[in-house]
């Protein structure tokens, strides 16, 4: 009997070792498949920005982005509601973006570089004022960032583009 008891005993010191293993096994593979998930959701994101960016490659709204920015006067209702609608698209992906960088799903790395890409655009006061009459169309949290972001990135009213018409050439000084 004492052998049949030490048996048990120590089948019982394995199976709570198994448990414990098992436990830290599946903790590992949780831990691997978050991993995974924030990957695939960053990868997903930044395929929609970019999708929504891209419509910028056209040649006439990427001429109204810029006038947007250097002479938002001079845009007419329909330029306006053009390069507003593709700007509204653009910051409703960064919105998702944000939203997801909140949750954890995105990495930090990542996510500053989106912020600066909002930050240089917004940099401008064609874009500001675009923000503020599309403000109300995005949550208040992506909103309250927005606005802050605009506080903490200086006002860019004298750069050499600014000056510059949509089929001007850049020259060297552009790219400095």
């Amino acid at each position: 009997m004492k052998n049949l008891d030490s048996v048990h005993k120590f089948g019982e010191l394995a199976a709570a070792i198994a448990v414990v293993l098992s436990l830290l096994f599946v903790g590992y593979e949780v831990q691997q498949n978050g991993v995974a998930q924030k990957q695939l959701a960053t990868r997903s994101l930044v395929r929609d920005w970019s999708d929504a960016v891209a419509t910028l490659e056209d040649p006439d709204l990427a001429c109204l982005s810029h006038r947007l920015s250097a002479d938002a006067a001079s845009l007419t209702i329909r330029e306006a509601n053009q390069i507003g609608t593709a700007f509204w698209r653009i910051y409703k992906a960064h919105e998702e973006l944000h939203y997801q960088y909140q949750q954890g799903m995105i990495d930090e790395l990542v996510w500053n570089g989106f912020r600066r890409t909002a930050a240089e655009t917004l940099s401008t006061q064609g874009m500001r004022d675009w923000w503020q009459s599309y403000r109300s169309l995005y949550s208040e949290r992506f909103s309250d960032y927005i606005d802050e972001l605009i506080t903490e990135t200086p006002l860019v009213t004298d750069a050499p583009w600014l000056k510059m018409r949509c089929d001007d050439a850049v020259g060297e000084e552009y790219w400095n």
